[in-house]
């Protein structure tokens, strides 16, 4: 997650680890400059003025969410599309916009996360599954097992277990505080 502290203007104060990263070598650059410009947002340069002067700027939620918490002292969060990048390198990205008022006496400090939730809005879409042996079709039409699957997408481990309605159909003899115990045939591997 990129973490940064703006002031009033989304001038960037400081940046975590995560921004400094994936700003490269060269991210003390971004220091002072405007979050959009900082981070190639495609419409930094639409007005000689940069950042938050151009015709997209008003409608920008990441300058609406700073600008709100600062206003109304409250954690504000959004969610939006964006474009980031070079005009060689440019990628379309879903991010969560998170903006926190940080108390200050001298001036304006805001606590701006962004944090890039794309491939949890690729979940949203709709994904066929079969309807016999539940495998996901992919992006590269390519069936895998639904666990595969979001562990590819979301990093994310199931694991195997019985829900109360099926052990009772399926193992009337157990009692309910006995455990069940699933071993894996020998050979066989889980990640496939």
């Amino acid at each position: 997650m990129l973490v940064v502290i703006v002031d009033k203007n989304l001038a960037i104060r400081e940046l975590n680890g995560a921004a400094r990263q994936f700003l490269g070598p060269q991210y003390k650059k971004a220091l002072h400059k405007r979050n959009g410009e900082a981070f190639a947002c495609i419409h930094s340069h639409d007005a000689p003025a940069g950042c938050g002067h151009g015709r997209f700027c008003s409608i920008c939620p990441i300058r609406e969410a700073a600008t709100l918490a600062w206003q109304e002292q409250r954690v504000v969060r959004r969610r939006t599309k964006a474009q980031i990048g070079s005009d060689e390198q440019r990628r379309d990205v879903n991010l969560l916009v998170t903006a926190t008022p940080l108390p200050s006496q001298k001036s304006a400090r805001i606590l701006l996360m962004l944090e890039d939730v794309t491939a949890l809005a690729a979940l949203q879409t709709s994904a066929p599954v079969c309807a016999s042996c539940k495998r996901i079709r992919d992006d590269r039409a390519y069936w895998e097992q639904l666990c595969a699957h979001l562990n590819e997408q979301l990093d994310l481990d199931l694991t195997d277990g019985v829900c109360t309605k099926c052990r009772q159909q399926l193992y009337r003899g157990l009692k309910e505080s006995q455990p069940l115990f699933f071993k894996e045939p020998a050979g066989l591997s889980r990640h496939r």
